[in-house]
């Protein structure tokens, strides 16, 4: 991720000095990501902007990932599959820190979707670990 790193959660973790260094890169990064933000709202619905302002997904648990032309289409729903539609989406569900809720995220007109489970260089994970706490 752009703001929240590898780097980033290593030093988080670190009982010596990097500890300091990642907090303090944290609030910088932070500031980036609500800066960054504030220039997207006039594309992001009011709902939208306050869940990315306010919503703390921090040791959430990714559900489930999909990609695709319409994740969520209803076959025998009321409208009919266009195959000319070019609906390219991404659909996320992330269960709260708490487990206590469930969030349905929707990315519209994606480019590009890279799911790498688990990285070349991954943070926290043993073979043959579950997807593990959203950063």
């Amino acid at each position: 991720m752009r703001y929240f790193t590898k780097e980033l959660w290593l030093g988080y973790n670190d009982q010596g000095p990097l500890h300091k260094t990642a907090i303090e890169q944290g609030r910088r990064n932070t500031q980036e990501y609500i800066e960054q933000l504030d220039r997207l709202r006039p594309r992001l619905s009011k709902r939208t902007y306050h869940f990315f302002k306010n919503e703390n997904l921090h040791d959430g648990r990714l559900l489930a990932f999909i990609a695709g032309d319409a994740p969520e289409h209803e076959v025998h729903g009321r409208k009919r599959f266009d195959i000319n539609a070019r609906k390219t989406s991404v659909m996320m569900k992330v269960l709260g820190q708490d487990l206590d809720v469930l969030y349905t995220l929707k990315y519209t007109k994606v480019k590009k979707v890279v799911f790498e489970f688990p990285s070349e260089e991954p943070l926290f994970y043993d073979e043959g670990d579950h997807i593990g706490a959203w950063g």
